[in-house]
C-alpha cells in the first residue's frame, strides 16, 4: 500500500536523524522542541506565541519553537528535511499533508496522547473529515485535530433581505442559480470562489460532493468514477461551474482567485455569495468590519443527482502530528506540550487567531465560554451552532471516505485536478476529454502507490 521504494528510505535516515538530533539538542538542561505548520498568517503567530509563552512558563524545562511552511512550499521541505537534519519534532497541519506523511513512515501513531486528552472517548464530535481521517484501519491514529474547516455558501444576508429571498428557500443548485440571476440583474457579481491552480480542485469537490458523489466507498476506500452514475455526478458539476463562469455569474479573472481574493471580495461588497470555509469572516474584520454584520450561512444546495438535503459538505482539518524519530526520544516532553494545546482556553486561543474558519472538535471548547469570549467567535455563535448542526454530519474530504489516502495527499500535491478543471472552465477542453483526464490521472497515482483501486477487501 505504501511507496515501498522512498519508505524504508526515510525510516532509516530519520532513525539515524533522531540519534544525531538526541545529541546534540539538548542544552542546559533543556528539551527543544520544534514543530511546522502551514498556519502562517500574523493572527496565527500572535497566537502559538502566546500558548507557547503559557507552556514555558509551566515548564521552563522545555523550549519550544515554531518554523512557518507554506502548503505549496510543504511536500518539498519535508523531502529535503530528512535528508539535511533540519526536521521537525512535531507538524501542524492539514489531514492530507499528515497523510503523505504517514505513507512516508515519517510519522509516530498518537493514540496514547488522544487517550490522555480524550480519556473516555466522548470529548470529539463526529464528522467525517475529524479523527477518522486521520485514524488507519489497524485502528492507529496519526495525527489529532485541533480544529476543522467546513466548506458551506456565505452570503450577504442584506442583499438577500432587500430582495425579499428567504435563504433556507435555496435548496437545490437550480435555486442558487435562479437567486444568482437576480442579484445580476441587481448589479451584483453573483458567486465568488478559488479557482486559480492551487485550489480549483478543492472546489471541482466540494461541488461533486454537494450532488451526492464519493470518490472513494466509505467502507472499503474502493475508486468509485469508474460506475457511471459516479462519475455524472462529477460531469454535472463541472457542467455547473461552467454554467456560473459562462453566464457572468463569477468575476473577470477567477481563473486567477485564490483564497484570499474571493475573501476579500465578500469582504469589500463585490460578491452576494462564496464557496467558502469561513475565512471570510476573519478577512472582513480586518479589512472592511461593517461588513461583520451583513454576513451569514447556508448549507450547500443540492445537485441534481444528490438524493438528500443538505448534502455531503466538504471539510479540512488542522492536525497534530509527531514525526516518529522524536517520540523516541522526546516523549514526555511532546506530550506534555500537545495535552496542553488541547487545553480549552488554548484551543480557544488558536481557533480565535481565524475565527469562524477553525472550529473546534471537542465539546469541552464548545460549551466553554471561553471560547466564545472572543468578540467575533461570539457574534457568529448562531452560524457555528447552525454549521455543527446542518453540515458537520456529512462533511468529509475527498480521499478520506475510509480513512487516511495517499491519493487525497497526491490530489492536493500535484493538483491533475486542478488542471482538469481549469482546462475545462477556460481553455475549451470537452467534458469527455476533462472526464478521462481525471480518471487516467487518479488511476496512475493509485497505480504509483500501490493503491487497490477494488477497495481493501480482507
Amino acid at each position: 500500500m505504501k511507496k515501498r521504494g522512498t519508505l524504508v528510505v526515510f525510516i532509516l535516515l530519520i532513525s539515524v536523524l533522531a540519534v544525531f538530533a538526541n545529541g546534540t539538542n539538548e542544552s542546559e538542561g533543556k528539551t527543544h522542541l520544534t514543530f511546522w505548520t502551514a498556519l502562517t498568517t500574523t493572527a496565527d503567530q500572535q497566537a502559538h506565541q502566546k500558548i507557547i509563552e503559557a507552556f514555558q512558563a509551566e515548564n521552563p524545562d522545555i523550549e519550544v519553537t515554531v518554523e512557518y511552511v507554506s502548503h505549496k512550499d510543504w511536500y518539498t521541505r519535508m523531502m529535503t528535511s530528512v535528508t539535511s537534519g533540519d526536521y521537525p519534532d512535531m507538524v501542524l497541519c492539514d489531514q492530507s499533508e499528515v497523510a503523505w506523511m504517514y505513507y512516508q513512515g515519517m510519522l509516530a501513531p498518537m493514540n496514547d496522547v488522544l487517550s490522555a486528552i480524550d480519556p473516555t472517548g466522548t470529548d470529539f464530535v463526529s464528522g467525517k473529515a475529524s479523527i477518522d481521517s486521520c485514524r488507519t484501519r489497524d485502528g492507529n491514529v496519526w495525527g489529532i485535530p485541533f480544529s476543522m474547516n467546513i466548506n458551506a455558501i456565505w452570503y450577504r444576508a442584506d442583499i438577500l433581505d432587500d430582495l425579499g429571498i428567504d435563504p433556507d428557500s435555496i435548496r437545490t443548485w437550480d435555486d442558487l442559480y435562479e437567486v444568482c440571476e437576480l442579484v445580476k440583474g441587481q448589479g451584483y457579481t453573483a458567486m465568488g470562489m478559488a479557482l486559480a491552480r492551487e485550489a480549483a480542485y478543492q472546489q471541482l469537490c466540494i461541488w461533486s460532493n454537494a450532488n451526492g458523489c464519493n470518490f472513494f466507498d466509505e467502507e472499503n476506500g474502493a475508486y468509485l468514477l469508474d460506475i457511471p452514475s459516479e462519475r455524472k455526478k462529477v460531469e454535472d458539476a463541472l457542467l455547473y461551474l461552467k454554467k456560473l463562469n459562462d453566464n457572468g455569474m463569477m468575476p473577470a479573472g477567477v481563473s486567477n482567485w485564490m483564497w484570499v481574493d474571493y475573501r476579500t471580495a465578500m469582504a469589500n461588497g463585490e460578491v452576494v455569495f462564496t464557496s467558502s470555509w469561513g475565512g471570510d469572516i476573519g478577512v472582513a474584520s480586518e479589512v472592511n468590519p461593517d461588513m461583520l454584520e451583513n454576513l451569514s450561512v447556508m448549507v450547500h444546495p443540492v445537485g441534481p443527482d444528490g438524493e438528500e438535503y443538505p448534502p455531503y459538505h466538504d471539510a479540512g482539518i488542522w492536525a497534530w502530528s509527531i514525526t516518529a524519530g522524536a517520540y523516541e526520544t522526546k516523549k514526555e516532553a511532546i506530550d506534555k506540550w500537545i495535552e496542553f494545546f488541547f487545553e480549552p482556553e488554548n484551543i480557544s486561543i488558536a481557533c480565535a487567531a481565524r475565527p469562524v474558519y477553525n472550529l473546534p472538535l471537542q465539546k469541552s471548547v464548545l460549551e466553554s465560554d471561553v471560547f466564545y469570549s472572543d468578540p467575533i467567535t461570539e457574534m457568529f455563535k448562531d452560524e457555528i451552532e447552525y454549521l455543527f448542526e446542518y453540515a458537520l454530519p456529512t462533511a468529509r474530504r475527498v480521499g478520506f471516505e475510509a480513512g487516511p489516502s495517499i491519493v487525497a495527499g497526491q490530489i492536493s500535491s500535484q493538483l491533475f485536478l486542478s488542471d482538469a478543471v481549469q482546462n475545462y472552465l477556460f481553455n475549451n477542453w470537452s467534458l469527455e476529454e476533462t472526464m478521462e483526464y481525471i480518471d487516467s490521472n487518479m488511476k496512475d497515482v493509485m497505480e504509483e502507490f500501490n493503491y487497490p483501486i477494488d477497495g481493501y477487501n480482507e
